[in-house]
């Protein structure tokens, strides 16, 4: 699945209007990409064999925010789900967030996308945990589905910052 693909499906359920990304910088293993309504971060993970996974979080000017990951393996149904929650490690100081709601969307190269959108005041919560955590662990129905190392973001989450002061 390419990062363009991954960008036009957080586009198509946000509703938002299909919209060609630009890129605006990549700053260790980390993509930020620009929009007219916002920016994403994103990294790509190839843990083994034929599995390939993306990590991405997009922001729009409004300050609401979309989490995704894609799996390449992944087969369960598509649809809406209430029983997502997500796990970040830090050093400090970890976080969990329980009962979230998302969609599943399937890819046309095989595999999954979930989509998490947060409101603003939960989008500034998780942006100030994703930065500088060690890994996120993905669960649906209790059971751990994905679990990426994301280190080495903080760099990259400030640059997604620049993005948006860029676009305004």
């Amino acid at each position: 699945m390419t990062l363009a693909l991954t960008f036009a499906l957080v586009a198509a359920i946000n509703a938002t209007a299909m919209q060609a990304s630009t890129d605006f910088d990549f700053v260790d293993g980390w993509s930020i990409q620009k929009r007219t309504d916002g920016c994403f971060i994103s990294a790509g993970y190839d843990p083994g064999g034929d599995q390939h996974q993306d990590f991405a979080v997009f922001l729009d000017t409004i300050g609401q925010g979309s989490v995704m990951i894609y799996d390449s393996t992944w087969t369960f149904d598509t649809g809406d789900r209430s029983d997502l929650s997500l796990e970040i490690d830090r050093l400090d100081d970890d976080a969990a967030w329980d009962d979230l709601l998302g969609t599943v969307v399937d890819d046309s190269d095989g595999g999954r996308v979930v989509l998490i959108n947060f409101d603003q005041e939960a989008t500034e919560s998780i942006l100030s945990q994703l930065s500088g955590a060690e890994a996120i662990e993905l669960f649906a129905g209790g059971q751990s589905i994905a679990n990426l190392g994301i280190e080495e973001n903080t760099a990259g989450f400030s640059r997604l910052s620049d993005c948006l002061k860029e676009v305004g």
